[in-house]
């Protein structure tokens, strides 16, 4: 082969392998530029998520309910440690096996994000031992969240979890609570040495503080109360809330058992908001909605007096019998709800429509969410007109074939202490960006009137003798120098389709001042079993003692009650049992 034409070939070769080399960098520099920078990312950085400092929660006079204090993120990389500094790791950090686990990681990984002084001091001090660690062991500045009264109104706080999971108020107001999030880029080199730990991401200060309607001193009345209650009647459970009927702000809401949501792990099954999100039968308090139904009906005549039956009442107009407590015989309206005949309000309501009575309670909020701003409300249930049978119009008017909520009750009788019209329930009051003045959240709402004035008035002065008269079921929820308003409930558990006749749940809902309403408080005890099951003597007095404390700290004024009714008589048969 000649010279020039070996010259050819060879210039030809190169000229095709610059092409195959200029055609492979165009694949890698365009087509597959952004895997293989992906790739490089993967291999020479690790990325962490560090929060920033969440808003303040306090209640409505400033009082800190949740903080966030600084602390530190302790985060290691397994492939630099031995199995024996990672269990050293393990047990500084409390992690229990957690990171020894997941020795063979390749990643950097977040052993806790709130190492604490102790456990920073323990890492600190193994950091010493060998100085090499620090290229596979880092604390970097974070924060954790703490709060200062324990477990005072847990159920409404909620928590963060270690996942940055928010429950209660802390998940229904994330967005304005939580603070930006950066990101924290380690840069390795090919023997995954750190060489360089930066952050990324600009943080703002657009946390937000949250001010509650909760007055601390209240929610510690109402729990300490529930407690109390719940231990001497060896109940499985309590719930109470205390309403503002002005303006729908909650004053304290507290479920008994409760849970530390510093320690939120060790209670996790109280965790659930029982007064807001478990309904149940309410029984007798209802009896105050039916006598709403039947006066505002205005064909009946309340103080034309119904024969009660002498304590049981069997009808054709329904299977089985209705049965009183104590045997009465002629019993006028405002008697029957004094005394509580089941009897006697099942007469009343049979003289109005059915459709009448399922109005008025649908209008007061039975078997519909309250709109309360916590997470997960049980709206109850009220079983629809057509589906009504046999007694249940007449069950309907003593509180049973329905369910509600502690809270639901409570917003409903707030209607009557506001003359008629519906409150939406609040917890969240006003928010604030750090050094600024605070601003409110919700205006409150215009309720819709579901009574007449006059009806609610009415209604009122018969709930007064619930608690004023010597012949009524809420004697025990008398208050010093006030006068109150209210109704007793003791209803039946339902297990198994049929009703437990020694499992009761029992409520007090009532307000006061009874004719210029400040608090409407309503309190349910679950099976107690001992000193009293009925609602008289279990919630009642937890109605009194909360009440009384309340218009002491909110700066009631005792005064003159307005002229009582005509002391109730019910005409009765048998002896008290």
């Amino acid at each position: 082969m000649n010279s020039p034409l070996r010259g050819f070939i060879v210039l030809g070769l190169l000229a095709l392998g610059g092409l195959v080399v200029f055609g492979r960098l165009i694949e890698l520099k365009v087509f597959k530029y952004d895997a293989l920078a992906r790739c490089a990312r993967i291999n020479t950085e690790g990325r962490l998520k560090v929060e920033g400092p969440r808003g303040d929660i306090v209640d409505r006079h400033g009082r800190i309910l949740a903080i966030s204090i600084p602390t530190s993120l302790l985060a290691v990389h397994p492939p630099g440690l031995s199995r024996e500094i990672l269990r050293d790791i393990d047990r500084a950090a409390g992690a229990h096996g957690r990171l020894t686990n997941r020795a063979h990681y390749k990643t950097w990984l977040t052993v806790t994000p709130h190492c604490d002084f102790v456990c920073s001091q323990k890492i600190r001090d193994l950091l010493r031992t060998d100085e090499t660690l620090a290229e596979s062991v880092r604390l970097e500045p974070s924060f954790e969240r703490r709060y200062p009264a324990g477990r005072l109104a847990s159920h409404v706080l909620g928590f963060i979890n270690d996942e940055g999971v928010a429950e209660g108020i802390e998940g229904r107001y994330n967005e304005l609570l939580r603070a930006p999030t950066q990101d924290l880029v380690f840069v390795r080199d090919a023997k995954q040495k750190v060489l360089d730990a930066r952050r990324v991401g600009e943080r703002t200060e657009n946390a937000r503080s949250v001010m509650l309607t909760l007055d601390l001193r209240i929610q510690d009345t109402l729990e300490s109360a529930l407690r109390q209650a719940a231990i001497h009647h060896g109940a499985r459970s309590a719930q109470g809330v205390v309403l503002d009927p002005t303006n729908g702000e909650i004053l304290a809401l507290a479920n008994w058992p409760d849970y530390d949501p510093n320690h939120f792990g060790s209670g996790a099954r109280y965790h659930r908001n029982p007064a807001v999100m478990s309904s149940f039968e309410p029984g007798s308090v209802i009896k105050a909605l039916a006598a709403v139904a039947v006066v505002d009906a205005g064909d009946v005549d309340p103080f034309k007096a119904v024969y009660c039956e002498k304590g049981s009442w069997k009808s054709d107009q329904f299977r089985g019998s209705i049965r009183d407590h104590h045997p009465y015989e002629w019993l006028t309206l405002p008697e029957v709800l004094t005394v509580s005949s089941n009897i006697g309000i099942s007469k009343y309501t049979s003289m109005i429509a059915a459709q009448e009575l399922h109005q008025t309670l649908t209008a007061f909020g039975i078997g519909r969410k309250t709109g309360v701003d916590l997470p997960a409300e049980d709206r109850g249930t009220l079983r629809p007109l057509s589906k009504w049978r046999g007694r249940d119009r007449f069950a309907a008017s003593f509180g049973y074939v329905m369910r509600a909520t502690t809270l639901q009750l409570a917003t409903a009788y707030a209607a009557l202490a506001t003359g008629g019209h519906t409150i939406t329930p609040r917890v969240a009051r006003a928010q604030a960006a750090h050094g600024r003045s605070w601003q409110r959240i919700t205006a409150p709402e215009s309720g819709q009137r579901v009574t007449s004035p006059e009806t609610a008035r009415l209604i009122t002065r018969w709930l007064e003798q619930v608690v004023q008269s010597e012949h009524g079921t809420g004697r025990a929820a008398a208050i010093p120098g006030f006068l109150a308003a209210g109704k007793t409930g003791t209803a039946e558990v339902l297990e198994h389709g049929k009703y437990a006749r020694r499992k009761n749940i029992s409520t007090f809902v009532g307000f006061a001042p009874a004719q210029a309403p400040r608090v409407v408080v309503a309190i349910t005890i679950n099976e107690a079993t001992k000193n009293g099951r009925q609602a008289g003597s279990t919630a009642a007095p937890v109605f009194a003692q909360v009440m009384s404390e309340s218009l002491r700290l909110l700066h009631a004024i005792p005064g003159s009650s307005p002229p009582a009714m005509a002391v109730v008589r019910p005409r009765r048969t048998g002896v008290e049992g």
